[in-house]
């Protein structure tokens, strides 16, 4: 009976849990603040401005009060132009005090009070003392800065790592940092210690063990050794995305494997990178779609195409949207006068003025009844069909009402 007891608890106490670990950005007539999955505020609706992402901001308007998107579980707001954190529920974890902040990373965030920089921890304590020395970044070793218009790093009991010498450098990754020294591009280690020379016009900090660099105007990519994978013959080549890189060679794009291993040859007017194991690319003003073997499974005969997601395809033909399977293969005979990705198992798909939804079969499950909506994100869909916005189940329920100027998709607190 015990045991059944605590079972049952415990299934309430996730149950509450997950009722609440949902939360999205709204906007009332005039402010925004945060809800919950039950649609009530759990941040008050109080901030004329509401801000996505991680950056430093500053505010010279007294009367403007703005939040961002939380980081660690802090929201980064500004009140009477001050800087400070709150959590989401609504409490002041430190106080608007900072001319200057960063949201929080590894725990830490970069601040800046008085003039003078420091980083603080979650309780808003200093790991350093305030110094006119600019932090430019951390990660969980080392801290970047700049000083006298040099770079160098420090470690978190302020001692100095790598002196301030370099006109440029990047934060650290894959274990080193790209640095500008005496008019090159190289990288140096955790020691300062040059691990590749200077001798780049251009490269990008090392993403799973590979860089793309330039030497002679052309570009190539190189391993941690310093040695050319790709070697340096192509007028651009994109960041790697699913193990390809994307290049382009006599105006003409192509795709390179990470191990420096062609795709056939660079014959396509434009690309995309890969998506699923699959790319979309066009020749002719015509879209269509290869395998990561390089071979068309939908020929260049579509006037537009979207990325594969969820192994569907949505393409454009004779001003006609149809969905495909990533081999190729048509879902249904129907078709639509525009849609959408699918995410979550669903799809938006237009027909007439109204918006609904299709499943992976081509099934419509929710009927056309929205005058606009966009994708399911964490169980949750945007939609309105009056002049204020809502969410709605994946039944086509308003499962919050209609009431809001404008609103973001739920996003969870980890």
């Amino acid at each position: 009976m015990r045991l059944l007891v605590l079972i049952i608890a415990t299934l309430f106490i996730a149950q509450a849990y997950s009722q609440v670990s949902k939360f999205a950005f709204v906007r009332t007539d005039k402010h925004w603040g945060v809800i919950d999955q039950n649609g009530e505020f759990v941040i008050d609706e109080i901030y004329e401005k509401y801000k996505s992402g991680a950056d430093y901001f500053t505010f010279s308007d007294p009367d403007i009060k703005m939040i961002t998107d939380p980081m660690d579980n802090l929201f980064k707001i500004s009140i009477k132009a001050k800087l400070g954190y709150i959590t989401f529920n609504n409490k002041e974890k430190i106080s608007c005090q900072f001319e200057k902040a960063t949201s929080f990373k590894y725990g830490y965030a970069i601040v800046c009070i008085n003039s003078k920089y420091t980083i603080i921890n979650k309780d808003g304590n200093y790991i350093l003392s305030p110094t006119k020395t600019q932090i430019i970044d951390f990660n969980e070793r080392l801290i970047l800065i700049k000083k006298y218009d040099k770079f160098g790093f420090l470690d978190f009991k302020g001692n100095i790592i790598i002196e301030p010498i370099f006109k440029k450098v990047n934060m650290f990754a894959d274990d080193m940092a790209l640095v500008y020294h005496k008019g090159k591009y190289g990288y140096i280690d955790e020691k300062g210690s040059f691990k590749i020379e200077p001798s780049f016009s251009f490269a990008t900090d090392f993403y799973q063990g590979l860089a793309i660099v330039r030497v002679d105007k052309k570009f190539g990519v190189i391993n941690k050794s310093g040695d050319f994978i790709i070697n340096p013959e192509y007028e651009k080549i994109r960041k790697q995305v699913n193990n390809f890189f994307m290049v382009r060679k006599n105006r003409r794009w192509g795709y390179v494997g990470i191990d420096g291993n062609t795709l056939g040859k660079c014959i396509y007017d434009y690309a995309n990178n890969f998506s699923e194991g699959v790319a979309t690319v066009r020749r002719e003003d015509k879209w269509g779609v290869i395998n990561n073997k390089g071979v068309f499974v939908m020929g260049c005969e579509f006037d537009n195409i979207k990325n594969c997601s969820e192994g569907i395809i949505l393409a454009k033909k004779n001003y006609a949207w149809h969905y495909y399977r990533k081999n190729g293969e048509k879902i249904g005979k129907k078709s639509y006068l525009g849609g959408r990705d699918f995410h979550e198992g669903l799809a938006c798909v237009k027909e007439t003025d109204l918006f609904g939804y299709i499943d992976t079969t081509g099934k419509m499950v929710i009927k056309p009844m929205f005058l606009k909506s966009y994708d399911f994100k964490n169980g949750f869909c945007r939609a309105r069909n009056t002049d204020k916005w809502g969410y709605i189940d994946k039944t086509g329920k308003f499962v919050i009402e209609q009431k809001f100027r404008n609103i973001n998709d739920f996003f969870i607190l980890e």
